[in-house]
């Protein structure tokens, strides 16, 4: 894996460390996920995930564009960020974490469906979170797959930091 603590920003190399960002990819926040169309086009979607054992986890139902895609193209980017400044002015900061992976898909039914309600659950509570897990259950064994990301290089930045 590449060096972990690489990052820039326009204004000043505010990286995070390797410890900074694993707290800052554990906690409920949305990345944004994106995978390369036939056309050459970044797909790009807002997905919960779980970070796990140095990569990500994302749960997909059948049908989804960014299967489709990685079925030619395994690359992948996830932005992770958070950025206070617009509502609360700029010394409020912004964090942020940017992997560049590559991707490989899990089809083991009973993995898939242990990590999509852990992630459910992170994101939604118990009770939503397994409302909805139960929802989807006929998607399991059906289609439904884990997106394992495995980073390849990293660009983190953390504004909060004087």
């Amino acid at each position: 894996m590449a060096n972990t603590t690489s990052g820039k920003s326009s204004s000043r190399p505010e990286k995070m460390t390797k410890a900074e960002r694993d707290a800052f990819l554990i906690a409920p926040n949305v990345t944004r996920f994106s995978t390369i169309r036939p056309d050459g086009w970044a797909h790009t979607t807002p997905i919960y995930y779980a970070w796990e054992n140095g990569r990500f986890l994302h749960s997909l139902g059948p049908g989804r564009r960014h299967l489709t895609n990685l079925a030619s193209n395994s690359k992948v980017t996830e932005c992770v960020d958070l950025d206070w400044r617009p509502t609360t002015g700029a010394s409020s900061g912004a964090i942020s974490v940017l992997c560049f992976g590559e991707a490989t898909i899990i089809e083991d039914a009973a993995t898939v469906a242990e990590v999509t309600q852990r992630i459910l659950v992170k994101y939604l509570g118990e009770a939503d979170g397994n409302g909805y897990f139960n929802h989807i259950q006929s998607e399991f064994g059906n289609g439904r797959v884990l997106v394992s990301v495995e980073p390849v290089t990293w660009l983190t930045w953390d504004y909060r930091k004087s």
